[in-house]
């Protein structure tokens, strides 16, 4: 506050330094002339019984997905946008055409790290790279969003 105050005074603007003054002079407009002694410099928590309950609401429906399929996750890699796609100096951070699943669900399929899979969803496919992970849950599998196309959320990798 004190660098403002001096530089309001090369302004020809009178602005004190000091937070009470300034506090003082504003809570006669905004909060009905509280002093600066009753708020302080740092705010109180409000109390648990203070805050807001909200009221009840019934789960979203679900949709149904067959017991072999497997939940779609979709990222955005830290480089991508126009700016990566379009400098060819940039292309080697662009993600690789691949799709990361559990080790787990890898095996059931009879999938191995670097096998070349089909992912599907209602009628669209995209052949991906298999790339095994430990990272993922059971279950879940994530592809890069410009690689995943028109995927929808539930999918279904096969060999």
């Amino acid at each position: 506050l004190a660098w403002i105050a001096k530089l309001a005074e090369r302004l020809d603007v009178e602005l004190s330094p000091y937070p009470s003054a300034v506090f003082a002079e504003v809570s006669e407009i905004a909060f009905g002339g509280i002093p600066f002694g009753e708020v302080g410099e740092f705010a109180s928590l409000p109390s648990a019984a203070e805050t807001p309950t909200h009221p009840e609401t019934e789960p979203l429906q679900q949709s149904v997905a067959e017991a072999e399929d497997l939940r779609l996750v979709r990222y955005r890699p830290l480089f991508s946008g126009a700016a990566v796609e379009r400098v060819p100096e940039l292309q080697f951070l662009r993600p690789l055409n691949e799709v990361h699943l559990a080790e787990t669900d890898a095996h059931e399929r009879g999938i191995r790290n670097g096998d070349d899979v089909t992912v599907r969803s209602n009628g669209t496919s995209v052949t991906l790279r298999a790339r095994l992970t430990r990272e993922l849950r059971r279950g879940v599998v994530r592809i890069a969003d410009e690689h995943a196309g028109d995927l929808q959320t539930s999918v279904e990798v096969t060999k």
